[in-house]
């Protein structure tokens, strides 16, 4: 069975996402969240799902602009709206004199809580290496239900 096939077949088992939900999943460029992307991009139509993308461009490293640029051509090929900006978390981390780490978590997340508001989503979806362990082989595919309230 194909891994397309699974991954829909798991999708309709678990009911995590109701037909005709707003989906945001978080793409950074790299291989989890672009999979994550192209997987339910294919299952859009038999899910009955809106699909939407979101990348945040951290500017920790010289190559994250071409990041940036591989994130939306892979959206404008797909067909799927995407939502960008960059901000540069060395700055905020040094400003707040916080944890680097720490700081593009936060960033990331105010990022996708204000995406969220902005549009209604209710699903949100995270495809990450190291998300729950700092063990780079570990995959976790995430979804999560977004209180009524954070939309307010």
């Amino acid at each position: 069975m194909s891994l397309q096939k699974r991954f829909h077949r798991s999708l309709l088992k678990s009911g995590c996402i109701p037909s005709g939900s707003r989906v945001l999943v978080a793409v950074s460029g790299g291989l989890d969240s672009v999979a994550l992307l192209t997987l339910l991009h294919q299952l859009a139509v038999p899910l009955q799902i809106h699909l939407e993308a979101a990348h945040l461009d951290h500017s920790l490293r010289p190559e994250s602009r071409d990041d940036a640029r591989f994130v939306t051509e892979l959206c404008a090929g797909l067909g799927v709206h995407l939502t960008q900006e960059r901000l540069a978390v060395a700055a905020i981390a040094r400003q707040r004199k916080s944890n680097l780490e720490e700081t593009a978590r936060d960033v990331r997340r105010d990022f996708l809580l204000k995406r969220l508001r902005c549009v209604a989503v209710i699903w949100s979806l995270l495809a990450t290496t190291q998300m729950t362990s700092r063990k780079p082989s570990s995959c976790v595919f995430c979804a999560a239900v977004v209180p009524q309230d954070w939309l307010a």
